[in-house]
């Protein structure tokens, strides 16, 4: 996106940014998201001033992400002043198909409420830098109100890392990572559920996504499917080597 210097509140998208001249407007952030993005942008960096000039790209391969589309943002052309930004489907069918704004309610809640809550209990037992949990991204910002939620999070491609192709196996150390990643989540979830009930009962107060659409037949079709995949990749012969 450039900042048109006339007429501010329009919004511009570099022709070589867009995929081709059909592209759904509902991928785009809206003027409300964007007059956000700008407001946040200025915040972070203000000696780019008022009126920052910005740039969209695509942050994921179409069909990595099904609840909305994650962009990359670039402030004044510079890779360095880079930001994340996860919005939902504008499209009132998809934004219902996919159930996307109770998903995006509760990751929403995670990075304002649950994260800070985790860097909290765990400054407060000292808990040490290899073994935090911090295996996420920091969150800069975000909206609930509908139809503008969005979620801006640091560019982790600034810190060196890339978004695995999930159609290419993953390596056994990355797998290893991963669930001692989850063994820390889970063990300060639980811990924060004991010391600190009334901190932790905001979101418990949450229900689960799937109990909601409980008598959803096409999504109860869809994860009958997937356990029916998890089933024969672990009963698989060719698994044997692991």
């Amino acid at each position: 996106e450039k900042v048109n210097r006339e007429h501010p509140e329009r919004v511009e998208y570099p022709v070589e940014q867009q995929e081709d001249a059909a592209k759904p407007e509902e991928d785009l952030p809206n003027e409300q998201v964007t007059q956000f993005l700008r407001q946040l942008v200025s915040q972070m960096w203000p000696e780019l001033g008022a009126n920052p000039e910005l740039r969209l790209e695509r942050a994921s391969a179409k069909g990595d992400n099904y609840l909305g589309v994650v962009w990359r943002l670039q402030a004044a052309s510079d890779s360095k002043r880079s930001l994340v930004v996860k919005l939902p489907p504008q499209n009132r069918v998809r934004r219902k198909q996919f159930f996307a704004r109770p998903c995006f309610l509760r990751e929403t809640a995670a990075y304002e409420v649950f994260l800070p809550l985790t860097a909290l209990m765990q400054d407060k037992w000292k808990i040490a830098g290899d073994d935090r949990f911090r295996q996420h991204a920091l969150c800069f910002g975000t909206r609930q109100d509908e139809p503008n939620e969005c979620i801006v999070l640091e560019d982790l491609t600034c810190a060196g890392f890339s978004l695995h192709n999930r159609f290419l196996d993953l390596p056994v150390e990355h797998v290893r990572r991963v669930m001692l990643t989850y063994a820390k989540l889970h063990a300060i979830s639980l811990a924060g559920k004991r010391q600190l009930p009334e901190r932790m009962q905001q979101l418990q107060q949450l229900v689960d996504i799937f109990e909601q659409r409980r008598d959803d037949h096409a999504l109860g079709v869809y994860f009958e499917n997937l356990k029916g995949s998890a089933l024969s990749a672990l009963l698989a012969p060719a698994d044997d080597a692991y």
